[in-house]
């Protein structure tokens, strides 16, 4: 687990960048340079991991190199991409109040404690897989989890257009023309997300033993664990949406200390899953109770902005 962390760390001015550099796109508007930069990182992902953790045998260490190259080459598509973009303008007119300019410090360091709080709370239930369950458990996850990823990163397309369209309303009083268009944007999300788990189920036997040919209990063990990833889907993509609502709205602290508490909640509860049944479906149940949270408390949020505007429009 230390290993993991040590080695994840040395990505983390990465992160930190790719989540400025993403602010700035969805200032913009513009989805289409994050999009890019989270496929590279799934792609390479899926590619490294096995080849780091058993072609080259470095195991935990492969799994956490793995991922911080990848997050590092898409940390510089997006910055590169962002370079081309210099001198355009957000499309939205509307001026932010200048009373708002001196809060952006706990703004920012409110974004930041949610970032760290989704982070940390992937890393932690990895670093608990492979110090409690071994090299092949914490391969299955993490091939899973980068897959998986890929969906969590998707859903960011309909979330930012969210974003920008339902700020520039509520902005500007129009509650309920802000709740019509998030309706409508829900609707699509929980098709997207329900034909997306489907797919994901399905493809999970393929996907699996194409990952892991010689080696079956590492192949039944990922095809389980897809279809734990493939129920949490569903909500990934509604709460991405709802979590952008309170961005636009500028909820950010109620966002992060809400995101704070269900990590500690998911963690506290993956410790003793994987205590009382030390099985790795045991941690992605946990995951997938971690988006129950977040969809609740951002599904709540997102109605207190805008039901009152619908019931008096």
């Amino acid at each position: 687990a230390l290993t993991y962390a040590r080695i994840r760390a040395l990505a983390l001015p990465c992160a930190v960048a790719q989540f400025a550099a993403e602010g700035v796109c969805r200032g913009l508007g513009d989805t289409k340079p994050p999009l890019r930069a989270a496929l590279l990182a799934g792609l390479m992902n899926v590619v490294l991991d096995p080849v780091l953790m058993f072609r080259c045998g470095w195991n935990v260490a492969g799994a956490a190199a793995a991922t911080a190259i990848s997050q590092a080459c898409a940390c510089a598509l997006l910055l590169f991409e962002l370079n081309g973009k210099r001198g355009n303008r957000a499309p939205s007119t509307i001026e932010a109040p200048s009373a708002k300019e001196g809060n952006l410090l706990g703004t920012s360091l409110a974004l930041l404690l949610r970032s760290t709080c989704q982070l940390g709370t992937w890393v932690f239930v990895a670093s608990q897989v492979s110090r409690r369950l071994g090299a092949r458990a914490i391969a299955a996850h993490g091939v899973v989890l980068k897959v998986w990823l890929l969906f969590v990163l998707a859903a960011e397309a309909p979330a930012v257009a969210g974003q920008v369209i339902s700020a520039g309303y509520l902005a500007t009083g129009r509650r309920a023309r802000a709740a019509r268009v998030v309706k409508r944007l829900g609707k699509a999300t929980v098709t997207i997300g329900l034909i997306t788990a489907a797919a994901l189920a399905a493809a999970a036997g393929p996907i699996s033993y194409a990952f892991f040919p010689t080696d079956t209990a590492a192949a039944k063990s990922t095809k389980t664990i897809f279809r734990w990833a493939a129920l949490s889907v569903p909500l990934v993509w509604p709460n991405a949406l709802c979590e952008a609502v309170l961005l636009g709205a500028g909820r950010y602290r109620y966002l992060a200390g809400a995101t704070l508490v269900n990590a500690l909640v998911a963690s506290f509860a993956t410790v003793a899953l994987l205590s009382a049944r030390p099985l790795v479906t045991s941690a992605w149940a946990c995951l997938c109770g971690f988006f129950v949270l977040r969809f609740a408390v951002s599904a709540g949020g997102a109605a207190r902005e805008l039901l009152p505007a619908s019931r008096a429009g």
